[in-house]
């Protein structure tokens, strides 16, 4: 009974609707945080010149906490933006944020197990992908080595 699909799993649902109610009835819960990049201008602006000069064909993202970034980084460069959240909370948070951004798609996924898993996409030398690393919330676990590691390989 536990495992029957075609009963619904209530904690996934209930996760899934907190975070609709969150984006779309309490938007300041997003610029708690600064917003884009947290609020930092300077990386913003560094972010928007390179992108301007690298031009790239895709933009991936680890780590999209609730999709504000995300968001910001589809809209931006108008290319296919791909990222992940291993959080259920800002992962549904994020997936309602960037919905209606038909360049841009979150999954909820490790960012280990996302740069494997995507690393076929970037492996041609003429593909210009703009990588930008920021899964750092946990402490115990900081992936940024991992994550250059699955990069460079």
């Amino acid at each position: 009974m536990k495992n029957d699909p075609t009963i619904p799993d209530w904690r996934k649902i209930g996760t899934a609707l907190r975070a609709f109610w969150s984006v779309f009835f309490k938007p300041e819960k997003a610029r708690r945080l600064g917003g884009v990049l947290n609020g930092q201008i300077g990386r913003r602006n560094l972010l928007v010149r390179l992108g301007g000069q690298f031009q790239p064909q895709m933009v991936v993202e680890t780590g999209a906490h609730r999709g504000v970034t995300t968001k910001f980084l589809a809209q931006t460069f108008g290319v296919k933006t791909i990222s992940c959240e291993i959080h259920p909370d800002y992962f549904w948070e994020g997936r309602w944020r960037t919905l209606a951004q038909r360049n841009c798609r979150i999954f909820p996924e490790d960012t280990r197990e996302f740069l494997r898993r995507i690393g076929s996409r970037m492996k041609s030398p003429e593909d210009r992908v703009l990588i930008y690393l920021d899964a750092h919330w946990d402490p115990q676990d900081l992936p940024l080595l991992e994550e250059l590691k699955i990069i460079h390989s």
